[in-house]
């Protein structure tokens, strides 16, 4: 933005589109990703058509008229998504907490319980490339160009850490660094 006179109002009126999704029962987003191409990604819980329980990833075209798809991942009990991520090759990561012990995990999962998870979609959402659970809570998560995935959140002591890091385990007071 350029210099502004004081006396002049600033209208700045970023809005493209604002949509529903789901219907009368209670849906949570969280997390919102944009694409190259404009196409908006929102993870959300309760979107199922009975409101039920489980994750779903709905992909809009840029004008926010139509869905491109939707999956759902499905699991007994309350999922809630509580961010989501696109790579550069499309690939659509969502993170988040469940209380399901169903909630699904796939072959060599990094962990197959604990109240939070991780999970990797194909661009087109038809397929999930992987899926774990974590004994954390996941509040956001990034991809950088090796496909490499970083998440933060709250955890305990039972969270399960990779040889050679910073702090493998909890400290007791501050964080020693």
């Amino acid at each position: 933005l350029g210099p502004h006179d004081p006396d002049l109002p600033v209208v700045i009126d970023p809005v493209m589109w604002v949509t529903y999704l789901g219907g009368s029962e209670a849906v949570y987003g969280s997390g919102l990703a944009v694409d190259a191409e404009g196409n908006t990604y929102s993870a959300a819980s309760g979107l199922e058509p009975s409101g039920g329980p489980g994750v779903t990833v709905v992909k809009l075209n840029p004008q926010g008229t139509q869905a491109l798809f939707t999956t759902t991942i499905s699991a007994p009990g309350s999922s809630y998504p509580s961010a989501i991520v696109l790579d550069s090759a499309g690939f659509i990561y969502v993170a988040g907490t469940t209380d399901s012990t169903a909630f699904p995990t796939t072959p060599l999962a990094y962990q197959t319980s604990g109240g939070g998870f991780l999970f990797k979609l194909a661009p087109d959402g038809s397929k999930i490339q992987y899926s774990t659970r974590l004994h954390a809570s996941p509040a956001a998560i990034a991809v950088d160009a090796s496909g490499s995935v970083y998440i933060t959140g709250t955890t305990s002591s039972d969270f399960k850490t990779t040889p050679g890091v910073f702090q493998p385990q909890i400290a007791a007071g501050e964080c020693p660094a």
